[in-house]
């Protein structure tokens, strides 16, 4: 993303789906500590994709760094990392019976 990137349009809804999830998930675990048994695969779900975020954010710099990777390239691949561990939550999940 370069210094002449503008967004365009409303983009409240975007960001209510990008962060609203970080925020709610904690107050979920606190507020039903019994009902939540894979704490430790939620906090890291949600540091993935803080990491993911921050090389979105700090793209260019990560390409100037790295000259090959740009921060967005690593997004992704931190993204995935996310889902993997989204996809380990579910499966324990399905074999503990909550679904």
């Amino acid at each position: 993303m370069g210094e002449d990137h503008v967004p365009a349009g409303d983009l409240r809804f975007y960001a209510f789906v990008q962060f609203f999830p970080m925020v709610i998930a904690p107050f979920l675990i606190w507020l039903y500590p019994g009902k939540v048994t894979y704490i430790r695969s939620i906090v890291f779900v949600i540091a993935w994709y803080l990491l993911a975020k921050i090389a979105e954010y700090f793209d260019a710099a990560i390409f100037d760094a790295l000259h090959f990777w740009s921060g967005h390239t690593v997004k992704h691949f931190l993204g995935a990392v996310t889902l993997v561990n989204v996809v380990k939550i579910l499966r324990a999940w399905r074999l503990d019976g909550g679904c």
